[in-house]
């Protein structure tokens, strides 16, 4: 079974696929995103044949809305997030790696996109997998119950250590942090 997590993009996901990966999941992509070429959205369709030696490990797909996923055994982590911070979030993660300026009306959008393509997404994914059907996790949940958000997700994902997948999660807040710190910290972190 491949475990696919999902969701928009500054959701959680990254946090969800460390999650799984301190519970012993192995995973596609690098720490910390685990993003992965074969699944962009800059591809469209996912290579069928690529999906299918995946058994086994988690594999992140945003807005899978707009990607092609072949059918396949199955299991789905849904990443919500309030939608105003990860629209901010969004923004600002957008404005610092592209250099855009961000705007009130650039998260008003995103924040519009989110609420239009939800039901579009989840439609999908539930047709992907009926069976268990999808875990919705919410980024807020997670930062306020880091072991009891860990402890579902490992029940879902039938993995044994959800201490050590919840000890990945730093106590912050769910609001959108200024800058890029956290992510640098985490690539300072792996690499030492």
């Amino acid at each position: 079974m491949i475990t696919i997590v999902s969701g928009f993009g500054r959701c959680g996901s990254s946090l969800v696929m460390q999650m799984l990966e301190a519970g012993g999941m192995p995973m596609v992509g690098r720490f910390p995103a685990f993003e992965d070429d074969h699944t962009s959205v800059a591809r469209v369709v996912i290579d069928p044949e690529w999906m299918g030696l995946q058994d086994g490990r988690a594999v992140k797909i945003l807005d899978p809305h707009e990607i092609q996923i072949p059918a396949g055994d199955y299991r789905v982590i849904w990443c919500s997030r309030e939608y105003a911070e990860q629209a901010r979030s969004q923004v600002k993660f957008a404005a610092m790696m592209m250099g855009l300026h961000p705007t009130r009306e650039s998260v008003r959008a995103f924040m519009r996109s989110y609420v239009r393509d939800k039901p579009k997404a989840i439609k999908k994914l539930i047709a992907l997998a009926p069976k268990p059907g999808i875990l919705d996790l919410h980024f807020e949940d997670i930062l306020s119950d880091p072991l009891g958000a860990a402890t579902e997700l490992a029940q879902y994902c039938g993995l044994d250590d959800p201490k050590n997948m919840a000890s990945v999660v730093k106590q912050r807040s769910p609001l959108c942090a200024r800058g890029l710190d956290m992510e640098i910290e985490l690539l300072a972190q792996r690499s030492a």
